[in-house]
């Protein structure tokens, strides 16, 4: 990527800037030119200036040209001081920071219009290391006559916001200080969750009742800044305003959140955040860099004096606390007083700690696919035609059953057939005789009439008997599926027995293919679980449908052989009726598929403990929670 200028002209050019950094000038002439004659110098789309300016997150503070702000900001979030350039190949941006393997101090950062070899890409990051180390040093320069001027301002500043009686009273102390100390035109200091966030303190200004178009603009601004807990500023360098709170607030603005709490996996959150407004945009810029060193104070004093003002304000008077400080030596009495109020407050804070609340079930490891097999009729069996652990194919017979009373009925049927069919067949020769004779008419009509009755009996005797005949067939029972027969000493069990219909004989069970556990959840406890489920399901973007449960709740399980070996199982249907199969109160009928590691582990009809991890309760709760939910029964209604 060919430079515009020459190695002399570069030269002269960073000499230029250097002297003009060193001059009394403003800095906001100095970051202009410098960033205008970058941008020229690389034939670049823009060029911009950012600063980290509260630990975590970047701001834009000034830009030249095409450069996009959030790109840079979001890509540095990974950055590490061991990085001496930073190059994003999507956006073609370069970016070096101000001070050498210090990216906390401020990052310069160009728009190219084409991706340069990782030869130029060096050359290049060197040029910019050249310009971040003329910004630099205006900036330190600026920064260290600021501090020098206003750091014992500061310290005082830190110490009566910690304190302070009440949050708005050090909310005051904290705008009014800020504003002198980053000779900023105004400072507000918004507080609350998101949506519903109201201001809390605006320096030099006595909050009222009314509302006005500069305090909603305040809210609107400060809300977005505590919904993504990053911090964002707006800057204008002499173009007009293009939006309506640009119209009430001062050009030049930064909004910081104040971060409460990091959370393991660096998740922040924050309910209150810092306007900082500016009238001219040199003030801004130095006030913006200043901020990175005044964060950590404004964070620390700000969220010491919430913990402070969470305690009740008599306890405080009690004890002579003003803040953080004792306003004397406390007494004996007072001293115990102080180790009882401990003590009660540990023992609260132990009780309310939030666990784990599971539930936990009883059941048993089954296969998936499994069939009883039942007696189709009353009668005896009269040979088993399997033995307990073979193996069989669908429709493979299984036991033969022989029913006395169902032979009677078919034999009995046959003679009436018979009989029938004899009366028939009289009568139709009967019939011909007359025909032929042309006897009485009346008598032929008699006898036509029977034979029709005759032949209606003798098709439902016929019907009747294949119907029979089918019963005599199921008694030759078969399999239902392919798997294995599940019968303990099924020849002493069935052999000659006699059985009535529907008497279990034996099981088929499929136990190369799928296992489940069959679980039953009490009642009472399948609150807990549906709740957890319908939580479980809304984060995972799925739904419920009927009885299908989601695919997103887990279960631990340990087979009661092996009670040291939990297991995961996963949810896939619960009943939508309780039913008692035990005789000791409701139950829900869960089943939850399980992996091939249980098959290998247990054996069909193991017994197992599921737990249903409910989210999390009170300690308190989670001990005495049958005690609870007994008097919550009594008592609330």
């Amino acid at each position: 990527m060919p430079l515009v200028c020459q190695v002399e002209e570069i030269d002269q050019l960073l000499n230029e800037l250097d002297r003009l950094a060193h001059e009394c000038g403003s800095r906001e002439q100095l970051i202009r030119t410098l960033l205008s004659r970058l941008s020229f110098l690389l034939n670049a789309n823009g060029a911009g200036l950012l600063a980290m300016v509260d630990g975590a997150h970047w701001a834009s503070l000034a830009v030249v040209g095409t450069l996009e702000p959030t790109v840079v900001a979001t890509a540095f979030a990974g950055i590490s001081d061991d990085d001496c350039f930073w190059v994003d190949p999507a956006s073609r941006i370069l970016a070096v920071p101000l001070q050498q393997k210090r990216w906390s101090t401020g990052a310069l950062a160009v728009a190219l219009p084409n991706l340069p070899s990782p030869a130029e890409t060096r050359e290049v990051s060197s040029l910019l290391s050249a310009f971040a180390e003329i910004a630099n040093s205006s900036r330190q320069a600026a920064i260290e006559q600021r501090i020098d001027r206003q750091s014992l301002f500061l310290q005082k500043t830190v110490l009566q916001v910690s304190n302070s009686q009440s949050r708005n009273e050090g909310a005051h102390r904290l705008v009014n200080d800020l504003v002198v100390a980053l000779e900023a035109e105004r400072v507000s200091l918004v507080s609350g969750r998101v949506g519903t966030a109201h201001v809390l303190a605006i320096s030099g200004v006595v909050l009222r009742e009314n509302r006005s178009t500069t305090l909603t603009a305040i809210e609107r601004e400060c809300r977005e800044t505590i919904a993504v807990c990053k911090a964002s500023a707006k800057f204008n360098d002499g173009k007009e305003p293009n939006a309506e709170s640009e119209q009430v607030l001062f050009a030049n603005r930064i909004c910081l959140p104040i971060v409460t709490q990091i959370s393991g996996d660096a998740a922040v959150e924050c309910d209150t955040s810092i306007l900082i407004e500016w009238s001219k945009y040199g003030d801004f810029l130095v006030g913006c860099e200043l901020l990175h060193s005044l964060s950590p104070a404004i964070t620390v004093s700000w969220v010491g004096l919430d913990h402070a003002t969470r305690v009740p304000k008599s306890l405080r008077k009690l004890f002579g606390i003003r803040g953080s400080k004792f306003t004397g030596g406390l007494s004996r009495h007072a001293f115990r007083w102080l180790i009882v109020t401990a003590i009660v407050l540990a023992v609260t804070w132990g009780v309310t700690l939030p666990v784990k609340l599971r539930i936990e079930v009883e059941g048993t490891l089954q296969p998936s696919e499994k069939r009883e097999i039942f007696a189709p009729a009353d009668g005896v069996v009269s040979e088993i035609l399997v033995a307990d652990g073979d193996s069989v194919q669908a429709g493979q017979p299984l036991v033969q059953i022989n029913s006395p009373l169902l032979e009677i009925d078919i034999q009995e049927t046959l003679g009436e057939i018979r009989a029938v069919s004899e009366r028939r067949d009289g009568l139709q020769v009967a019939i011909n005789q007359l025909q032929s004779f042309n006897a009485d008419f009346a008598a032929q009509t008699k006898i036509s009439s029977e034979i029709r009755e005759l032949e209606m009996r003798l098709r439902t005797l016929e019907e009747k008997q294949q119907a029979l005949v089918a019963e005599r067939q199921k008694l030759l029972v078969v399999s239902p599926i392919t798997g294995t027969v599940i019968a303990r000493q099924i020849e002493r069990a069935l052999g000659a027995r006699p059985v009535r219909r529907g008497d279990a004989l034996l099981r088929i069970a499929d136990l190369e293919g799928g296992w489940e556990l069959d679980l039953l959840l009490a009642d009472s406890d399948a609150g807990h679980v549906k709740r957890q489920l319908a939580e479980s399901t809304l984060h995972s973007g799925g739904a419920l449908e009927g009885q299908e449960a989601s695919t997103a709740m887990e279960i631990t399980y340990a087979l009661t052989s092996k009670p040291d070996q939990p297991l995961q199982a996963q949810l896939s249907w619960i009943s939508e009726s309780a039913r008692n199969p035990r005789g000791d109160g409701a139950y829900l009928d869960v089943i939850a598929s399980v992996s091939d590691e249980a098959k290998s582990l247990g054996h069909m009809g193991a017994t197992v403990t599921a737990y249903f991890d409910c989210g999390k309760a009170p300690i308190w709760f989670v001990w005495s929670r049958s005690l609870v939910e007994s008097l919550q029964r009594k008592l609330w209604f």
